[in-house]
């Protein structure tokens, strides 16, 4: 490969994460899309060959063409349909261009990279004191949320929040599960330093303060580490029922955790968290929608007006959301990710490993909006590709 291709890789990657949760998307979405619409022009007409296969081949028609059948109820569907169609596509042709192995090098580069700058920032301002981040702009997003802009790091404005470590994104959660799965796919090439490269990242889980981040972080460990399939169910099987019998039996543990760890455990404990709430009515509301117009579903912006006349809830439920939208042929959605992972040909996984990543999945899909995320669509692609077909 000459070292104009790994340039260019090294971008797409780049471009990838500027449609995965990036802080400033919601600020300049527009831009973003314009970058992102740009690249895929060109990875387009450098393009020789498309590799695809029967699940990938319905789901971009699920996005293509039905999403067009539902933009004819408005021009914010329209609207939406667009934005949804830039990223598949961008993230389907990346991995028509890009070797697994490499994208999957890159990846973990750049998250490696978020993650040191991170922590040295994160370290400077909520132990030594400095104040850093007081030279740099504040910016809003639509929700109010402040940031100390730093263009590829960010750092919260409001002092309560700050000891929670954002880096790239435009939340902690977000960077906790991007961080996971990177630690889940070292597994999957041969680096050197890999052990230093997994602590730097998992620090840097741990300073997300996300309760769910610290769950996907040991099973990416648990995936990683153990070997033998024994092993791997006495481990996840014990890990399973210990979190049973501290959450039933040891209410010494659940307020040594509340005092020491407020921050990650009390949502557990809180009924009116606002976490909690969402994360229930957000696939409940999706579904609801699914069965007004099993078919078709309501279309993306349609079920977004839905959210606003239901209350203040915010989705995060990425597998629903696709059934809500488009209808039975959303659930093409979660068979790609079933098929990449469960029930998978992939040589990177083998059973257990596989199913896994299928739990990481389901609680990352389900805990943030993923739509208009190419990183994830780029990982669904490359893990469903069996039986892969290809076109000049």
């Amino acid at each position: 490969m000459n070292e104009r291709s790994k340039i260019a890789q090294g971008f797409y990657v780049f471009v990838a994460g500027l449609s995965s949760g990036y802080a400033l998307m919601p600020i300049y979405p527009s831009y973003i899309l314009l970058t992102v619409a740009i690249a895929t022009l060109f990875i387009c007409t450098n393009l020789r060959v498309v590799r695809t296969n029967f699940l990938i081949s319905v789901f971009l028609f699920v996005v293509f063409f039905i999403g067009c059948i539902t933009s004819i109820q408005s021009i914010g569907n329209l609207t939406a349909v667009i934005k949804l169609q830039i990223v598949v596509l961008f993230s389907f042709v990346v991995v028509s261009t890009v070797k697994y192995e490499r994208f999957v090098s890159l990846y973990i580069t750049f998250m490696l990279i978020v993650s040191i700058v991170s922590l040295v920032l994160y370290t400077l301002v909520n132990f030594f004191d400095f104040n850093i981040h007081s030279y740099l702009p504040i910016i809003y997003n639509e929700n109010d949320m402040g940031y100390y802009n730093g263009f590829v790091f960010f750092i919260f404005s409001s002092e309560y929040i700050q000891y929670r470590n954002t880096g790239f994104f435009w939340e902690p959660g977000i960077f906790s599960s991007y961080l996971t799965l990177a630690i889940l796919l070292t597994k999957h090439v041969s680096l050197k330093r890999d052990l230093l490269i997994t602590v730097i990242l998992s620090l840097a889980v741990f300073s997300t303060y996300s309760t769910a981040g610290y769950i996907l972080l040991l099973l990416a460990l648990l995936a990683k580490f153990s070997s033998g399939f024994k092993t791997k169910v006495f481990i996840l099987l014990f890990t399973f029922f210990s979190i049973i019998f501290i959450y039933l039996m040891s209410s010494e543990v659940i307020e040594f955790t509340r005092a020491y760890f407020p921050e990650v455990t009390n949502k557990f404990f809180v009924s009116e968290s606002a976490s909690i709430i969402d994360r229930v009515q957000s696939p409940i509301i999706n579904l609801q929608a699914f069965l007004n117009n099993p078919m078709f579903g309501v279309g993306l912006n349609e079920l977004n007006q839905i959210y606003l006349e239901k209350g203040d809830y915010a989705q995060s439920s990425t597998m629903t959301y696709y059934f809500g939208a488009f209808g039975v042929l959303g659930a093409f959605y979660t068979i790609m990710l079933l098929a990449g992972t469960v029930f998978t040909k992939f040589e990177k996984f083998d059973n257990f490993n596989g199913i896994i990543a299928f739990i990481m999945m389901l609680i990352i899909l389900n805990k943030e909006p993923h739509m208009f995320f190419c990183f994830t669509y780029i990982l669904i692609f490359y893990w469903s590709l069996k039986n892969v077909k290809e076109y000049k």
